[in-house]
């Protein structure tokens, strides 16, 4: 026997018996996890089933092109033939009550006319009777083209009605035979769904000279007969809204589905992110709002509504959201009688607000007394200086802000002042720190109590100041965004300030902050910065264990802020930088001549002497009782433990 032979044959011998067992084990699987027979029959079904409904969806739709080519032919030698009577059969079960506008010379091609103004250029088509082309006069995209709100198959409108007959009618497949009359002031646009000469559908549009909003009636003529009674007709209005702004993702979160509700005219909407849907039953009016432009329709009633909102931007850059809004209106008895309102325009605070309706509220102010403050205080001033002085929009935005840090000097240097009471009590509270270290906490809380009654300091009077000026911060970072005077106006190296500057384009975007470099931040956070060690360097922070440490916080906003605002309107971070230049002034002129130490500390002396002629304040008195209940309660806790 040749050396190893042994062993190999047993090595062999185990390889053999582990594949047979491995293969063992895979059949088993197999076997097991096999479909059964029914298992089987049911895919099987389901396969063809799918098969043949993709199949008969492929015949519809080939069916459907025929029937349709077969229909604009015949629709083609009708009305070329002009002394044709009688409508095609197969027009009539295409189009039914509304056949004989199906026969016009309008129908033959899509005939678009133009309706405008000195303010707006709307294309109003013939198949379905609405706008296809909204352009916005006088305002252009970031990339300097014309601004469009619909264009090339964004939008889409129908209205659904019923007949006495039970049919249902889309009035996207209808034909509606244009009219442009011009009247004094105005231009009006009847587009009409005939059944007969004398007998129609009418969708009639009224511009205004210089407006936004035009009046949009639908009504019907002789149809009484014809129309079912106690119907609801329904809107279905859709539109991807398209992307107009510097920042696209910026863009999208400034555009949302806005709506108003109930007799009020109450105004809500849907979220900014992401996508979110409402069922409402006492709609008003919708707007797809835009960061500076809007659509918007008027019902001028109350109805039930369904609205949605989805982002698209990360699909097709080309726009940001898409809207889509249903609304069923007032129950109809014979003719038609509607009357609406359309508003194709910019995010103007005094343009919505001259219609009424609360449509002002579109614009994100905020709300309750941030939306009040911004309304009533600084809209006015910036009326005034730039539309009226027609100002630079960088002078506006450095006097409202030197205006603002003027109204809240007083809360500065109250808090300032309030600063520096505690640090200069900060010995003496250190050495209660280390005389009650090992005491029960709640004594060494009033001990510290007693240091700031005797002495005459309230140790929230630094942050009551800074919550006071809070509203009005708030109200001007919510202004700058939605104010679209901002926009297309320029300052030094920012081309426009409702959008970011850029002196540095990256190669590649980094999550959170994006792929530009913008200076009007960056400017921003070291201000902010400056402005933090200056107002925190007087700080009296005890650092518990556990406790954050405040400082560091306030250190790490500046950078935070960066990331926030690198992308928002370079205005806005403009205004930032400037609000906290002036707190440095600010901070130094109180010190320098208002605030001394040794001024407060005097002040504090004479609050000690005080203190011990009339003993106790009221508010001490309140606190000692407060801390000897703690205590009392404390002590039965311990009792009931033992």
């Amino acid at each position: 026997m040749l050396l190893g032979q042994e062993n190999n044959s047993k090595m062999d011998t185990g390889s053999l018996v582990g594949f047979i067992i491995v293969m063992a084990l895979t059949m088993g699987y197999f076997w097991y996890t096999a479909p059964s027979q029914e298992e089987m029959e049911a895919a099987r079904i389901a396969q063809a089933e799918q098969v043949a409904a993709e199949e008969a969806a492929r015949e519809l739709e080939r069916k459907t092109a025929e029937e349709e080519a077969l229909i604009a032919n015949v629709i083609d030698s009708v009305v070329a033939d002009s002394n044709t009577v009688d409508i095609p059969a197969v027009v009539l079960k295409r189009y039914g009550d509304f056949a004989y506008g199906a026969i016009q010379p309008y129908a033959k091609e899509n005939t678009l006319t133009t309706l405008e103004n000195d303010t707006l250029r709307i294309v109003v088509s013939s198949k379905g009777g609405m706008p296809v082309e909204v352009e916005l006069k006088g305002y252009t995209t970031y990339d300097k083209t014309p601004l469009y709100l619909a264009k090339d198959g964004n939008a889409d409108f129908n209205m659904t009605f019923t007949t006495v007959d039970g049919r249902q009618y889309d009035t996207r497949d209808l034909y509606f035979e244009p009219m442009l009359i011009e009247e004094e002031g105005a231009k009006v646009l009847s587009m009409r769904a005939h059944t007969s000469a004398d007998d129609y559908l009418e969708y009639r549009y009224t511009l205004r000279d210089g407006e936004y909003m035009m009046g949009f009636d639908v009504a019907s003529h002789g149809l009484g007969d014809i129309l079912k009674n106690a119907q609801k007709p329904i809107i279905d209005w859709s539109l991807k809204a398209f992307h107009t702004e510097k920042g696209l993702k910026y863009e999208n979160n400034y555009t949302n589905l806005t709506f108003a509700k109930g007799a009020n005219c109450k105004v809500d909407d849907l979220a900014m992110a992401g996508s979110d849907d409402d069922t409402l039953e006492d709609l008003t009016w919708f707007a797809f709002k835009q960061p500076f432009f809007s659509t918007i329709l008027v019902t001028g009633s109350q109805n039930k509504a369904t609205v949605t909102s989805r982002d698209i931007y990360e699909e097709d850059s080309l726009f940001t959201k898409a809207f889509t809004a249903n609304v069923q209106l007032p129950a109809q008895n014979g003719d038609f009688n509607i009357p609406m309102q359309l508003y194709f325009g910019p995010n103007a605070f005094h343009t919505l607000d001259s219609y009424g309706s609360n449509l002002d509220e579109i614009l994100p102010l905020g709300w309750a007394i941030f939306r009040w403050i911004n309304r009533w205080v600084i809209i006015p001033m910036f009326d005034l200086l730039y539309h009226h002085w027609e100002l630079s929009m960088w002078l506006v935005i450095l006097i409202m802000t030197v205006v603002m840090k003027g109204v809240l000097t007083f809360f500065t240097y109250s808090s300032y002042k309030s600063q520096a009471k505690m640090r200069l009590l900060k010995p003496e509270m250190q050495a209660i720190n280390e005389k009650f270290k090992d005491a029960d906490p709640a004594k060494k809380q009033q001990e510290i109590m007693n240091l700031y009654s005797q002495a005459g300091v309230n140790p929230l009077a630094g942050c009551l100041p800074a919550l006071l000026q809070m509203p009005i911060l708030i109200a001007m970072y919510r202004f700058f965004p939605a104010a679209i005077e901002l926009r297309g106006e320029s300052f030094l190296w920012a081309e426009d300030l409702s959008a970011y500057d850029s002196i540095l384009d990256l190669p590649f975007s980094i999550p959170g902050f994006g792929s530009n470099v913008s200076l009007f931040a960056l400017l921003m956070a070291i201000t902010m910065f400056l402005s933090v060690r200056t107002s925190s360097g007087d700080m009296n922070q005890q650092t518990q264990p556990g406790m954050p440490n405040m400082k560091f916080i306030l250190y790490l906003m500046p950078v935070m802020m960066i990331f926030w605002f690198n992308t928002a309107a370079s205005g806005l971070s403009y205004y930032y930088a400037l609000f906290s230049l002036i707190s440095i002034v600010q901070m130094w002129a109180v010190r320098k001549f208002l605030v001394s130490d040794e001024k407060v500390l005097a002040t504090l002396e004479a609050n000690r002497a005080k203190a011990k002629t009339k003993g106790p304040s009221k508010w001490q008195r309140k606190m000692d009782e407060m801390m000897k209940e703690a205590q009392a309660e404390q002590n039965r806790r311990a009792r009931r433990m033992k």
